[in-house]
């Protein structure tokens, strides 16, 4: 069969590399990639530059497209270490460059007693709004005990934050599912978030105003608070939920990393992480240092010398913590074909990434987790 080049001869044409598009791998690229390999494991938020960021359409084209909508209110829901701090970040930069405000509140940060009353919280969420976006705290000026915290705080967003600049404003609020375990303050701050969506959606006076706001609310586990359904921001605007990696998407990552055969590598660590984007990693991580070898890996995961010891570790500590959760876990382990558990434990399960669900029935989420606990429980 004639190749490109004979055609080109043919007809006195010259070519060049800039002429065509090779389905060869490009050892430059992976040389780079393979330089580049991190000195220790990833963990956290990954650079906006990092190779080892794995695309798991349609989040991004989602997120991106719908963080310039006026009013937007984006929730993002994934257990631990899935990826949704490095999802927002990618986001977040495309909105900087076309000019909009960003800010970002962990609600991890804040202490317990920020917790202690709702006033307490609110204020602290203007401050670090406020600081996020290199404005001076302005509380002073715009909390007024009369008209109660909700207003207080509304007033402190119109009057100040939005009105700062003639720029949108993209507020990210993550782990918000620390506020789950406050319900006195929950119920009046989603209600308050709500209201923020609404008066942007409606011709009211401000509403202009407040499209400016795109929300992006992050959290790692389902509601179980028993929020009115027209006061809870979590049955409006967009939902985007982060899964594990497929197939696919490790065997990509493993190429990245240099791991090969990267079949192999990916089916292997599919079964046993169950696609966790944190877990598969760590796993190739060690791999492409080869600090241990695939069977090494297999052979030792339930015993201390394992690469996973200290992950598991701190979740059998959570579980420690949650005698009720425990429990619960212990009937997930001991029910292969799956188990129906209490919704509020299997939302917290589920947040930390300990099970997964099919069919209303819960399992454990992946190989790692059944033996280690099985191991752990019955010694």
């Amino acid at each position: 069969m004639p190749t490109l080049a004979v055609y080109f001869k043919t007809f006195g044409l010259s070519w060049g590399a800039d002429d065509y598009i090779s389905q060869e791998p490009d050892p430059s690229v992976s040389m780079t990639i393979l330089a580049g390999l991190p000195p220790t494991p990833l963990k956290g938020q990954l650079p906006l530059d990092s190779p080892f960021y794995i695309y798991r359409p349609p989040a991004e084209t989602l997120l991106s497209k719908e963080i310039f909508h006026p009013g937007a209110l984006i929730r993002i829901r994934a257990p631990r270490q899935f990826g949704k701090t490095s999802l927002v970040a990618r986001a977040l930069c495309q909105a900087e460059e076309k000019g909009v405000r960003t800010a970002v509140v962990s609600l991890q940060l804040a202490d317990s007693s920020v917790f202690e009353s709702l006033s307490q919280f609110l204020q602290w969420l203007c401050v670090m709004v406020s600081r996020s976006l290199s404005l001076p705290n302005q509380i002073d000026n715009f909390w007024n005990p009369m008209f109660g915290s909700s207003y207080s705080c509304n007033d402190y967003f119109e009057s100040y934050l939005l009105s700062a600049a003639e720029s949108p404003l993209v507020l990210v609020l993550d782990e918000v599912n620390v506020v789950f375990h406050y319900p006195k303050i929950a119920t009046d701050f989603f209600g308050m978030l709500r209201a923020w969506y609404e008066r942007s959606r409606h011709s009211t006076d401000g509403s202009e105003l407040w499209q400016k706001l795109r929300l992006i609310i992050v959290y790692s586990t389902d509601v179980f608070l028993p929020l009115n359904i027209h006061q809870s921001p979590f049955n409006v605007g967009l939902l985007i939920t982060l899964s594990g990696f497929n197939q696919e998407q490790v065997q990509e990552l493993a190429v990245r990393y240099g791991v090969t055969p990267p079949d192999t590598y990916a089916s292997e660590l599919l079964r046993l992480v169950g696609g966790n984007p944190y877990l598969t990693q760590l796993a190739l991580f060690h791999l492409s240092q080869q600090h241990i070898t695939q069977e090494q890996l297999l052979e030792t995961v339930t015993t201390p010398h394992s690469i996973f010891d200290s992950h598991l570790r701190q979740q059998l500590g959570y579980l420690e913590q949650y005698p009720e959760l425990k429990e619960t876990m212990k009937k997930v382990i001991l029910a292969p074909d799956g188990i129906e558990i209490n919704p509020t434990q299997a939302f917290q399960l589920q947040g930390v990434g300990l099970i997964r669900f099919e069919r209303r029935l819960a399992f454990s989420s992946c190989e790692l987790y059944q033996e280690y606990f099985t191991h752990i429980w019955n010694r």
